[in-house]
């Protein structure tokens, strides 16, 4: 265990031997979090937003087919329009971030009706 201290933040890094789901590390690390992003676990049943940037990569995931489409709720892209998909968040507009918080809110608060 690693423990990052500062006077107003805390920060814990846990190694295990086992792979964990995040769903199971979520449950003992995170019980009251609201929302909790995961980076990889490609293959879980987890709703995603890809970020596909193609200066980085010239296929998304997506694309590609190493995520399922039913498992996507959107991309974050550079490329916007040339991916299929329901929900788009350009990173060539100023306001990206501020619609992709707005939208994963709204999508937070229909699951809980």
């Amino acid at each position: 265990r690693v423990a990052m201290i500062s006077p107003d933040r805390f920060a814990l890094v846990v190694r295990w031997s086992d792979e964990l789901s995040p769903e199971e590390v979520a449950r003992r690390h995170m019980g009251d979090a609201d929302v909790v992003l995961c980076e990889g676990f490609k293959r879980s049943a987890l709703p995603k937003i890809e970020v596909v940037r193609r200066a980085a990569h010239p296929r998304s995931l997506l694309e590609d087919g190493t995520i399922d489409p039913a498992t996507v709720l959107g991309i974050v892209t550079d490329a916007p329009g040339e991916i299929a998909v329901s929900r788009e968040f350009d990173l060539g507009e100023a306001s990206w971030l501020a619609a992709l918080a707005a939208f994963v809110r709204e999508w937070m608060a229909e699951r809980e009706r």
